[in-house]
């Protein structure tokens, strides 16, 4: 059963935007009673270098040390063991939405038209986004959920770094 949002009027976005923006401040933004974290293109090792990693080649392949660059994937888990990974991803930018259900195989977020980005995904479920480019820059949220909107504009540690009072 999908998690209920109070959702804004359609074209209805609510936004705040902070500033120094890091992964750890999601903690504030993410709502425990949504029940999916959507991570679009996460790359573990932004720097352009050579590292290894243990990852299989193919699904159910076992894992192999590999020397990779450039690795980037989708992730999608339960908010609630998102939560816990949050000191990990802590250097890194972030390209995160919050749904009610899984996004579908077929939705690759870079493929959608940017104009027609966030609409696509509040169809398949989406109900709030965070975008971080890179870690300390401004990061921007979005939610069609007023109530939520309200609720962590009244955060004091999202309020110390809130750019649009």
């Amino acid at each position: 059963m999908p998690t209920p949002v109070n959702k804004a009027a359609p074209g209805d976005r609510y936004n705040i935007a902070v500033h120094p923006g890091s992964c750890s401040i999601l903690k504030y933004f993410l709502n425990p009673a949504v029940p999916f974290v959507f991570v679009a293109d996460f790359t573990p090792n932004e720097r352009l270098e050579w590292w290894d990693c243990e990852m299989p080649l193919r699904p159910h392949g076992p894992s192999r040390t590999l020397r990779v660059r450039n690795m980037a994937f989708d992730i999608l888990m339960p908010t609630e063991e998102f939560l816990e990974l949050l000191e990990d991803l802590e250097p890194n930018g972030i390209e995160l939405y919050q749904c009610t259900r899984p996004i579908p195989d077929t939705l690759v977020v870079h493929r959608i038209n940017p104009g027609q980005r966030q609409q696509i995904l509040i169809d398949n479920g989406t109900c709030a986004g965070f975008l971080l480019p890179h870690r300390y820059e401004v990061a921007v949220y979005w939610t069609i959920d007023q109530s939520e909107f309200e609720r962590i504009r009244a955060i004091p540690e999202v309020r110390n770094v809130m750019l649009n009072e």
